[in-house]
């Protein structure tokens, strides 16, 4: 077996592989050393922490660039003193203060995704009663921390409330967004299809650059091909035999053979 190990050390000594230095599979294009053995669940969490906030700068500077170069007028139309870039600066400036007062564990760092969402159906009473018991009897505390479980109780009664209305607050603001901007989408189509029929026309002579222009952005859509419908052959059932009843004519005896 040591004989083993040391050949496969020399493979990797040449390969300019050492254990604890070589680079993760999912962290590649960082150049980001791990150190030690790392978990698969770890580094997949930090690629995905990456993403997120690759997403958000790309985010950030589509909206930058779509408020400067597409969207000329930032006053709201329905006359809100605060132009959406302030407003929406100001929201954020308002979650990004929320974020700060909630305080984060370490609980958190050492637990995986799947484990949490599967273990929230225990109640809180419950929990609560197991902080008692533990407290009255010495003997189960180590199964238990009364003191953090009880900070975890208040937390979560503190927080909670917090949680229920930032989702509301998001389901409030997708459908304001999506709406209007299904609204808008609805109008577009609409927009184009009729610059391209009018395009054709030799008195609409300007039309045909705003329809390049459109085309170029508008959405195919594929319809899918109608799938067959498989007909499924029809059972035949085979008739089955009915007992003889009392108003049923008796069977006939079969006659003996005559010597």
């Amino acid at each position: 077996m040591k004989k083993k190990n040391e050949a496969v050390n020399v493979l990797f000594a040449t390969a300019g592989l050492y254990p604890g230095t070589q680079r993760s599979r999912l962290r590649h294009t960082t150049d980001e050393v791990i150190a030690g053995p790392r978990p698969y669940w770890q580094a997949h969490t930090a690629r995905c922490v990456r993403i997120r906030k690759e997403i958000e700068m790309t985010n950030t500077k589509e909206m930058e660039m779509t408020n400067t170069n597409v969207v000329p007028n930032d006053t709201p139309a329905t006359g809100t003193p605060l132009s959406y870039s302030d407003a929406a600066a100001q929201a954020l400036k308002s979650l990004d203060a929320i974020v700060s007062l909630a305080p984060v564990s370490p609980v958190r760092s050492n637990t995986q995704i799947p484990y949490v969402r599967r273990r929230q159906a225990v109640k809180r009473q419950l929990i609560a009663s197991a902080v008692t018991t533990v407290v009255a009897t010495p003997s189960l505390q180590s199964l238990l921390d009364p003191t953090a479980t009880s900070d975890t109780l208040a937390f979560y009664d503190a927080f909670r409330p917090v949680l229920e209305r930032m989702n509301a607050a998001v389901q409030d603001l997708r459908f304001e967004l999506e709406a209007r901007y299904a609204k808008a989408g609805v109008d577009a189509l609409t927009v184009y299809s009729t610059a391209k029929r009018m395009a054709t026309r030799p008195d609409n002579p300007q039309l045909g650059s705003h329809v390049s222009t459109m085309k170029l952005v508008a959405a195919t859509h594929k319809g899918r091909k109608p799938t067959k419908a498989t007909t499924v052959p029809p059972v035949t059932v085979s008739p089955t035999p009915t007992a003889p009843t009392a108003d049923s004519a008796p069977a006939e005896e079969p006659t003996a053979k005559q010597s």
